[in-house]
This record gives C-alpha cells, structure tokens and sequence, in this order.
C-alpha cells in the first residue's frame, strides 16, 4: 500500500447551478411587462406634445345651445360653450413679469387660466357667430370669478375688431361674484359696451351667496321669522352714483314689492321701518306687509305702558 486513499466513486467536477445558455435580447412589446416606466413617459410626453399641436393648429370644437323664445319656440340665436373635447385652458396662460428696476424684484404674474379659456371661447364663438343671420344674436357665459376684470374691455374690444363681429349681436353673462365688485372703471368699461349695443347679463342667479338665497336657506331651514326693509331704500340711488335721491320711481317701487312679496312665498313675515312719508305708507298698503314704523302712520291710540316720544 502506499498509503493513499482511493474512493470508489470520484467526486464531481463543480459546476453553476440553473444555468442556462445565452440567448438573444427579444424587442420590447406592449404587452411584455416593463422594466421600468420610460415607455410610459415615453408615451404620455408623445400624446401631450399631439395635444399641444392640436390645440394651437386647429379651432376650438364649441358645443352650442339654441336660444329659443319660450313663446313661438323661433331661435333667436345660440349660446357657446367649451366641448368636453377641449376641457383644458389654452392660450394666454403663460406668467407675464411686472415693469420694475431690476429683474430680481419683478414678479411674474400668472394670467388666470379660466379667464384664458373665456377669451379662447369668446374669439372662436365671435367668429362663428359672423356666418349667422343679422338677426340673431351671440350669448357667451363667463365663468372667470373676477369678469370683468379691469383689462376685459380692452380684450373685448381687440376681438370684435379682429372677427368683425357687430357688437349689437353679443351678450355676455358675468358671474354674480363679479358684477359684486364693480369699481368705477369697471363701471364705465360696462357702460361703454352698452352703449354699443352689447347685451349684459347676471349669470347663475340665485346661485352665488347673496342676500335672496341667504334668506331662503334660514328660512327653509325654520331659523328665520322675518325680514325688516328700510322705507329709505325706495328713493335711494345706487352707492355709486352721484345723484339726488328720486322720491317716487315706479321701476325701484315695483322690484322691491316683487322681492318683499317672495318673503311671503317662503312664510316670512315683513316689516317695513322708516315709513315717514305718505310715498312709502302707500307702497307698505300695497305689499301688504305685516307691520310698519314710522311717522306717516301714528298709532290709533298711543299705549299707556309706553313712553310718549
């Protein structure tokens, strides 16, 4: 013996374990399972870019509503509004900087995007409108909180040249929030475009909170009795103006009897204060109203328990 030690059976030669031979890279498919999200981004950068170019090569798609009379059922034009085709704002929407010193201190100013797609929409639909009959007219809600803003009669004014659309054709409809911040200047932009024939419209009334849906909301929900008006308010002017109050004017006369009447509709009681002259005695007879203060109108019989005046 030479004193090795000899196995019967030899041990394997070491190999890899689930080894398998190379094969070719396959092309990336659709359907395969994606490593990681580069088509994804890929793809959507792709259907932006076709969106983009779609939107600045190509007309809005507008959806339009006949404007009908509730009597004959004739149209007497349309309404336009954005197609849920185009939901997104376009042109005009990008930061503009404010005039300063330096351009460390500017700051950029981005233009509302709503109010962007409402001048989108206002100039295709001053455009299509062109094509119309003369007799029909254009109705284009705004849906920008703050229309009119203090640039909106120069926007205006800048399409109607551009499409050459008569201004006596076109009305507008401004939300209630914004036609509740008119200032001077606004003011007399509106009036100017009325003085052109442009129609001007309250959109969504009885929708925003104001004083008439304020009212209906306590009173529909039993947390309101009454309301008090001010006799004041019948020969008052607006804030705004400058001018001597109107004793009598039949048009004030007859929208607040209209609007105290609709208290009793909802099961409010009326109370007229302020009564000092015969003008306003008639009006709170001709409501009628449930009880009124004032001069005009001394009590029957003047009460024991209170003092005299």
């Amino acid at each position: 013996m030479t004193g090795e030690i000899q196995t019967a059976h030899p041990a394997p030669p070491l190999t890899r374990r689930n080894t398998r031979p190379p094969t070719q890279a396959q092309p990336l498919r659709i359907s395969d399972p994606e490593p990681d999200d580069t088509y994804l981004r890929v793809a959507f950068g792709a259907t932006l870019r076709r969106r983009r170019a779609r939107q600045k090569g190509t007309t809005l798609q507008l959806r339009w509503q006949p404007r009908l009379s509730p009597a004959t059922g004739l149209v007497l034009g349309a309404q336009a509004s954005l197609s849920p085709l185009d939901p997104f704002p376009l042109h005009g929407n990008h930061p503009a900087p404010t005039p300063g010193p330096s351009s460390r201190s500017r700051k950029r100013i981005p233009v509302s995007p709503m109010r962007a797609r409402d001048t989108a929409i206002l100039r295709q639909a001053c455009q299509d409108a062109t094509a119309w009959p003369d007799h029909t007219r254009l109705l284009v809600p705004l849906d920008d909180p703050a229309a009119p803003d203090a640039e909106f009669v120069d926007r205006l004014t800048a399409i109607l040249h551009e499409t050459g659309l008569d201004p006596a054709r076109l009305d507008l409809a401004f939300p209630e929030s914004g036609l509740a911040q008119m200032d001077t200047p606004r003011q007399l932009g509106l009036a100017t475009l009325r003085d052109q024939g442009v129609g001007i419209m309250m959109g969504g009334f009885g929708t925003a909170e104001t004083s008439l849906t304020l009212l209906k909301h306590l009173a529909d929900c039993g947390l309101l009795t009454g309301i008090q008006f001010d006799a004041a308010a019948l020969s008052s002017p607006p804030a705004w103006e400058n001018a001597t109050p109107v004793p009598y004017d039949a048009t004030t006369h007859a929208f607040f009897a209209a609007e105290l009447a609709a208290m009793h509709a909802l099961g409010l009681k009326t109370r007229i204060t302020g009564v000092d002259h015969a003008i306003a005695l008639t009006f709170a007879r001709q409501i009628p109203c449930d009880e009124i203060s004032g001069s005009a109108h001394p009590p029957a019989e003047h009460p024991s328990w209170l003092p005299a005046a």
